[in-house]
């Protein structure tokens, strides 16, 4: 493999097997553990960390430089969504070629999610639109969703041809993307709702994350009242993401924690909150600050990671299912706004508001 050495604009491609990185392109220039929860900070994960000096090499930019604020995979592909209004479709193997870029919209795409068993992509945008791109061969835009009169901040797929959407219109809406008539179903949440989650092993329930720093549950057969309303954190809930089995939801906020709750639909537990960590310091006013920094399981549920941001510490931290640190990853220069996982291969993928993409090995 050669090429022409960036200094600046950059991917990381960390090996497999290490998590040390060893080739990078330019993607995306530029408490205690006796309580009761374990409550852990980005210092605890130093000895963790992997640090090697790596060569550099050149493959096609992408997003303008601008902040990337979405990334996920599918078996064979890696979307990424950013500032600059595009979606990039990167191969997920060998030299992570730059496959297509889609321009949807003037405004920013803030998150992306693969249906119809990863053949096509829907695509939150902050236009108030849901753009539907086909992820195959021709990598083209198939039209938009229409509904939202805002922000449309989250998005996950709920099957083969549904998917749920957030929006700052106060208002959660589900798709049938074979529809063009507008949302299937719509919950009023009476505040801006920013994140959403859902499993195809509970498919009975919906997670909602709102900007009054609650998670609401809706039992998606019955959308008048939540099922289930969770508290613990103190600002804005910026992601959700289920186990893949949905008996464990994990949250993140804007207050700088991570929380993993009991979300199985019948549960003995009084108190659904099982773990939390620190993911970095409190959001402040800054505009980098009080962006969405999403969270992610592993596909085997072992793991979890999420977006972060510390002072001069840009870092993607991993834990392990019960709270405790498992690994940190350096190369960001700015707040990671997400981290994905191969469905398949022990490969990750972040981005964050420097405008970088690091793809690689997460195992140790």
């Amino acid at each position: 493999m050669s090429g022409i050495i960036y200094r600046g604009t950059r991917t990381l491609i960390v090996s497999y097997k290490t998590g040390i990185p060893i080739v990078t392109i330019p993607g995306h220039p530029s408490s205690s553990s006796q309580s009761k929860f374990n409550t852990t900070c980005l210092a605890d994960m130093e000895l963790a960390r992997s640090s090697a000096s790596y060569q550099t090499y050149s493959l096609q930019p992408a997003h303008g430089g601008r902040p990337v604020h979405g990334v996920r995979f599918n078996a064979s592909l890696l979307a990424s969504v950013g500032f600059d209004g595009t979606v990039h479709f990167w191969s997920s193997f060998g030299e992570f070629e730059n496959l297509a870029v889609v321009s949807c919209s003037k405004r920013p795409l803030l998150q992306v999610d693969f249906y119809n068993r990863g053949k096509a992509v829907a695509v939150a945008s902050a236009d108030g639109n849901v753009y539907l791109i086909d992820a195959g061969e021709a990598f083209a835009l198939n039209g938009a969703l229409k509904g939202h009169d805002s922000y449309v901040n989250g998005i996950c797929n709920m099957g083969e041809f549904s998917v749920a959407t957030s929006s700052d219109d106060y208002t959660v809406r589900i798709w049938d993307t074979r529809e063009d008539s507008g949302s299937v179903s719509m919950i009023d949440l009476g505040r801006e709702a920013t994140s959403v989650a859902w499993s195809d092993e509970q498919p009975n329930q919906l997670f909602c994350g709102c900007l009054d720093n609650l998670i609401r549950c809706y039992d998606t057969r019955k959308l008048d009242a939540p099922s289930l309303t969770l508290k613990f954190h103190k600002d804005t809930v910026t992601g959700l993401s289920l186990t893949p089995d949905g008996r464990e939801l994990l949250s993140s906020a804007m207050d700088g924690t991570l929380a993993v709750w009991d979300a199985a639909p019948f549960s003995a537990r009084g108190d659904r909150l099982m773990h939390r960590v620190n993911h970095g310091l409190p959001a402040n006013d800054s505009i980098n600050d009080r962006s969405l920094l999403r969270c992610a399981w592993t596909p085997d549920g072992r793991f979890f990671s999420s977006g972060s941001g510390s002072g001069s510490e840009f870092v993607v931290c991993m834990w392990d299912r019960k709270g405790q640190p498992h690994r940190a990853f350096p190369g960001h220069a700015g707040f990671v706004t997400e981290v994905a996982f191969h469905p398949q291969e022990d490969i990750m993928a972040s981005c964050g508001m420097d405008g970088r993409i690091l793809v690689g090995g997460y195992r140790s």
